[in-house]
């Protein structure tokens, strides 16, 4: 070790370590050192997820983490956060090397989730949920969603600006159907229709219930408010449907074989976190079985 080399380097072995060394995270002129707050010298000690620590009897404390190790047993109370996988953030390795990382899903959303149904009716999938966390947002659709017929729950659904809105009977529109298939650049709409409420599940072969964190239906409420054509400053209505309470708003996306209503549900659950195959979810049936393996992971994890 000189004036101009310091060869001497140590190896933290305790997460975030030498990131909190990096910023200065160390006790200031009077303050307390690990070893004094975990002998009694506090009255409340907050530990952030600190389980290789030993905290003597005394102090009152709070323990905010992820998995509850040694740190929760000690607790008198246990805040959850959410996992390193749950989260976007940027971190330092053990050597003090700068790392990014990108959330593949949501925390789950616990007493604070929001119930949304996908719902099949052999060959398309539609979205189904309140309307009360849509319109309580704001937005573009926001301002749909509260615009429409009496009912506490919206249907929203996608699919080719002609074929989707026509629904007389299918054999009747088998060439305009061909041609929403393979025609390039086809246009598209977004469906919005009212319904009195979200009801639970009745045929689980046709319909799957999701619960989101507040974070992860605020993510699939921008996806779907994405789809909306703004350009000129408001969504513009393209039809209403025969009941006269269903409404078709255009899109900015396109339609045709390689882009159809199922994919656009799974892109909309995909944003939402969930771990669903776009790429795969050419028919309803693939679209449901990712919704419900994603329903299957969110009840283990309420139930570890």
């Amino acid at each position: 070790v000189t004036d101009g080399w310091n060869g001497f380097n140590v190896l933290h072995s305790a997460a975030s370590r030498v990131g909190g060394l990096d910023i200065g995270f160390v006790p200031g002129e009077g303050g307390r050192n690990v070893a004094e707050m975990t002998n009694g010298a506090v009255d409340v000690l907050f530990n952030l997820g600190a389980d290789e620590v030993e905290i003597a009897p005394g102090a009152f404390v709070v323990y905010i983490g992820t998995h509850g190790d040694r740190g929760a047993h000690r607790a008198d109370v246990i805040l959850p956060g959410a996992a390193y996988t749950e989260k976007s953030g940027t971190w330092v390795n053990v050597e003090g090397r700068a790392q990014t990382g990108s959330r593949p899903g949501f925390p789950p959303g616990g007493a604070n989730a929001v119930p949304v149904r996908v719902d099949s009716n052999g060959f398309h999938t539609d979205l189904v949920m309140d309307r009360a966390p849509l319109i309580a947002r704001g937005g573009p659709l926001a301002d749909l969603v509260a615009d429409l017929g009496p009912g506490g729950a919206v249907r929203i659904g996608w699919g080719d600006a002609r074929f989707y809105v026509d629904q007389s009977p299918v054999t009747s529109r088998l060439p305009d159907g061909v041609r929403a298939l393979f025609a390039p650049d086809n246009p598209s709409v977004v469906m919005l229709s009212p319904l009195n409420r979200l009801t639970p599940v009745r045929n689980t072969d046709r319909q799957v219930q999701l619960r989101l964190s507040p974070d992860a239906f605020e993510a699939l409420a921008a996806r779907i408010e994405a789809s909306l054509d703004l350009q000129g400053g408001a969504p513009r209505l393209s039809a209403t449907g025969a009941d006269g309470r269903t409404r078709f708003y255009a899109s900015t996306e396109t339609f045709w074989i390689g882009r159809m209503c199922n994919r656009w549900t799974a892109e909309v659950l995909e944003a939402a976190g969930l771990t669903v195959h776009p790429g795969r979810t050419v028919v309803a049936g693939a679209v449901l079985a990712d919704a419900r393996h994603a329903a299957t992971l969110d009840r283990a994890g309420r139930d570890d």
